[in-house]
């Protein structure tokens, strides 16, 4: 019998767990095996995927806004059943708590990652104690970082193992010539990722280098109270805000510098991109330790302290006025390309899966 997986995921849109899952289905289709992506709020995909790939969209018809998670819930286990899946792999808190209600009796092996800090995502207290309660039903766990599994009991952490995102393929190689004038950060503009505290560090380090743009680019729903905060500093021309790009590797690869702002995180995928493709790279030292499992500050990258605007400014300033640094940075950050190479990190799960699999429930 072929081997299937079945991926459930909120939308296949533009965010760093989405993005794993499409690097993680195009690898494992590969190899033969049949990969369903189910998505439960709604059908947007914005990553190529194999044509080979099935993928199914949950349409949610409850008017009453309490009843959805239920009918959410039953018509998962309605495609599951379905799909006749052998096994399920569930992304981010809130869906990982609807696959493990609708697969319950189910006789599938059900697997749930963590994609950020479990100590702050989600946002409500109650659904965090919710997730801790119904995660018991699990049975498997990946989590990017060893801070985010200590979070968890014991008997969650045997049954877990560790796995960091995988690179994507085909990205620009580093580059060699003169860097535009330009800092970059790549996010989304939510709470979590403090962009405001970027753009105060740039107002400081704008007053000394007022050639270089600070342009952000990506979505999300603090976008218009950002760019009043930029209009009152006066930085409306120096602060671009670029929305989201699909060509964004080819948009930044000349950059000067690029920063992770965030006050958590779980592994960015787009810092983890900025060090393959050789860009200098800042990032706050944030939960859930994704940042320092692969940054060597001041060798392969710099870290600063959560919410410190004025480490922030110092260390951008340190990059741009010494080049020896910045191409020491640079040369250095692409190692991480092997380390995290997708056939690699794909044959972490494969492996991972299998032995869930061969697991007597």
């Amino acid at each position: 019998m072929k081997k299937s997986i079945t991926f459930v995921i909120g939308i296949m849109g533009n965010g760093g767990a989405e993005r794993v899952i499409s690097v993680l289905s195009n690898e494992l289709i590969n190899r033969g095996i049949e990969v369903n992506i189910l998505t439960i709020y709604g059908d947007r995909v914005d990553y190529p995927l194999n044509p080979g790939i099935n993928h199914y969209a949950i349409e949610c018809k409850s008017t009453l806004r309490f009843l959805r998670p239920i009918e959410r819930i039953y018509k998962i286990r309605k495609y599951l059943k379905k799909i006749k899946t052998d096994t399920v792999v569930s992304f981010l808190a809130d869906v990982n708590i609807h696959t493990l209600l609708a697969t319950i009796l189910m006789n599938l092996k059900v697997v749930v990652s963590e994609r950020n800090d479990p100590y702050n995502d989600p946002s409500s207290k109650l659904i965090r104690n919710i997730r801790d309660r119904v995660y018991y039903l699990s049975d498997g766990f990946v989590f990017q970082t060893p801070d985010a599994k200590a979070y968890f009991p014991e008997k969650i952490q045997r049954k877990g193992t560790i796995i960091a995102n995988p690179i994507k393929d085909n990205l620009p190689t580093r580059w060699k010539g003169e860097r535009k004038k330009e800092i970059v950060c790549v996010s989304r503009l939510s709470p979590q990722k403090n962009i405001k505290m970027l753009i105060d560090s740039y107002y400081k380090f704008e007053k000394e280098y007022p050639n270089y743009l600070l342009k952000i680019y990506g979505e999300g729903p603090l976008r218009t109270e950002l760019e009043n905060y930029v209009e009152e500093l006066s930085l409306t021309r120096k602060v671009i805000f670029c929305g989201f790009k699909k060509d964004i590797h080819a948009e930044i690869k000349e950059s000067s510098l690029f920063v992770l702002s965030s006050n958590y995180e779980g592994i960015s995928n787009s810092m983890l991109e900025a060090l393959a493709m050789g860009l200098p790279v800042i990032s706050t030292n944030c939960p859930i330790g994704g940042s320092r499992m692969f940054i060597n500050s001041y060798d392969n990258g710099i870290l600063v302290p959560v919410g410190d605007s004025s480490a922030l400014y110092e260390a951008m300033k340190n990059v741009i006025k010494d080049p020896e640094l910045a191409n020491k940075l640079s040369e250095n950050a692409t190692d991480i390309n092997n380390e995290l190479n997708p056939r690699k990190v794909c044959e972490k799960w494969f492996s991972y899966l299998e032995s869930i699999k061969r697991k007597v429930i």
